[in-house]
């Protein structure tokens, strides 16, 4: 096919004249599926002399002809000779991507032809991988462990025969990998830790795509095991040296590959000691295959994960460092997981309250951006607090399941010691009176934990003297949230069969309800419908 002809095609699918635009899509579209196509695709898309939107446009649609033509039972299959020059051009395409927006596509590709004929009909991709995940070119480098990635998601849910095959690609590529991991968090890194940060991610992504529905022998061992732990602890406690900071605003920071590496590197370590190394929550048809790395792991390395997510939080509490929602999230995952075994809980025990006070409160406050949304948007603040506690991404949700694992699970040792916390922050300190935004925090536990404290038969009994004390009182309030949660309170214990001994109190309460339907604010309206239907 020629290629003039073909460039001047997809560049007028950019054209204001909508005739013309059009009339070049028809065309793209009936000579889309002829054979030699493709090939001349990659020939002009190699081009730097070609305009970029241009070759962009066609990297897009050779994306949609490969995944929707190369499988064998598509309708619009892709012709041989193209096949082999798909397979022979994409790789130094991929290395080659002028931007993210087109390799990302490149890596699709890849994606797509893995899945039909890797590693049969693609057997020098392999060597091909090996050979530019240990090259100097540091754009080859990052175009190996793209598809050293895609080659993982292939084989993300193994047959027994993938497994064999998926073994082998381990055992080869991925102590390359870790030795790469290691370069980028050491001392004296080949590029700055903000650009190693994209290769880090790419690394740790792989390595827990690999262990996501199993974990070979070969990563049991001390071997493989150890210099992947270690890497993702270099991850974890890598900070930034003076004077550089990451670009934008905290919402910027979350989506950078910076926290995109910590992040893939607290939730590896969780996938690991949940699923695999920990013996109390492994499924008995898992023990015979993982047992003994269990037991090895939840003594071994649970403490060395324990005591770096613990000192990660230390900082995070001093304010020392920042931590995306999604690491905080994953921190609170990953303690709740160490509840219930014995050997994590002697290490968590005697942090468990200082964590309740000084990590679970701070996040269950009423912090600005609530406040925003109730003052602005009361419907979104609405519908947001009713998902508060569902949206398991959020650390929020990870903190009041922590809370909740903890009293349910060691009822014993945490439940009281969480209440006296509650009744510390109602009450407040010396002469000063609570803050408000303090005692939202100690009355949105008291919702989380409502089932526990009506079951419980030393507590249930005190909580109508609670609620008289420390909720009716806020239905007085002159701050808006107060009333709100004032409303939920009375709902969730109502929903857990709360009796009321004093009539006069269950009146007062029901007043109060009534008289918050007339509420100037929306959210109270809300909440007090709620309650009256329980109460």
């Amino acid at each position: 096919m020629d290629a003039q002809v073909l460039t001047n095609l997809f560049a007028t699918t950019f054209s204001p004249d909508t005739t013309a635009r059009k009339a070049a899509e028809v065309e793209i579209k009936n000579v889309g599926q002829q054979e030699g196509m493709i090939s001349a695709l990659l020939q002009i898309i190699a081009n730097n002399n070609v305009d970029l939107t241009t070759r962009q446009a066609m990297v897009v649609w050779l994306k949609n002809r490969v995944v929707n033509g190369y499988g064998k039972d598509s309708s619009t299959p892709i012709p041989p000779s193209d096949r082999v020059a798909i397979k022979q051009g994409i790789i130094p395409l991929l290395i080659a991507a002028p931007s993210r927006a087109i390799r990302v596509q490149f890596a699709a590709i890849v994606k797509a032809i893995i899945n039909e004929d890797f590693p049969e009909q693609w057997p020098e991709l392999l060597p091909a991988v090996a050979n530019l995940l240990t090259s100097e070119d540091l754009a080859a480098v990052y175009g190996g462990l793209l598809i050293i990635l895609e080659i993982a998601k292939a084989y993300k849910y193994k047959t027994p025969s993938k497994e064999k095959v998926f073994m082998q690609i381990i055992e080869r590529t991925f102590p390359t990998l870790v030795t790469l991991g290691q370069k980028f968090t050491s001392a004296n890194p080949p590029i700055s830790p903000l650009e190693g940060a994209e290769f880090l991610h790419i690394i740790i992504k792989t390595y827990v795509t690999s262990i996501y529905s199993g974990i070979s022998k070969h990563q049991q061992t001390s071997e493989s095991i150890v210099p992947w732990g270690t890497l993702l602890f270099q991850t974890i406690n890598q900070q930034l040296p003076a004077g550089v900071a990451l670009p934008g605003d905290k919402s910027d920071w979350e989506k950078h590959a910076w926290w995109k590496a910590k992040k893939w590197s607290y939730r590896t370590l969780n996938r690991l000691f949940e699923r695999y190394g920990s013996p109390t929550h492994i499924p008995k048809p898992m023990k015979k295959q993982y047992g003994d790395f269990a037991k090895n792991f939840v003594t071994t390395f649970a403490p060395e994960i324990f005591g770096v997510y613990l000192k990660q939080i230390e900082l995070f509490i001093e304010n020392q460092v920042w931590m995306s929602d999604k690491c905080l999230n994953l921190v609170f995952n990953f303690f709740g997981f160490c509840v219930k075994p014995k050997t994590t809980w002697e290490m968590l025990k005697p942090h468990a309250q200082t964590l309740v006070s000084r990590l679970v409160f701070p996040q269950l406050r009423f912090d600005h951006g609530k406040a925003e949304l109730y003052e602005h948007d009361p419907v979104q603040y609405v519908r947001e607090s009713s998902e508060d506690f569902e949206d398991y991404g959020s650390p929020r949700a990870a903190a009041v399941g922590f809370v909740h694992t903890l009293a349910t699970t060691r009822t014993k040792t945490a439940f009281m010691g969480i209440l006296e916390l509650v009744n510390q922050a109602l009450k407040g300190t010396g002469q000063a009176p609570a803050a408000a935004e303090d005692k939202f925090a100690a009355l949105q536990i008291v919702i989380a934990l409502a089932e526990v404290i009506m079951k419980n038969n030393e507590v249930k009994p005190a909580m109508e003297t609670f609620v008289v004390t420390y909720v009716l009182p806020e239905f007085s309030s002159n701050i808006g949230f107060m009333r709100e949660i004032a409303c939920q309170v009375v709902e969730r214990l109502s929903a857990w069969n709360f009796e009321w001994k004093d009539p006069k109190n269950h009146e007062a309460t029901f007043r109060a309800l009534v008289a918050a339907m007339n509420d100037r604010d929306l959210p109270v309206r809300v909440q007090a419908a709620l309650a009256l239907g329980t109460i």
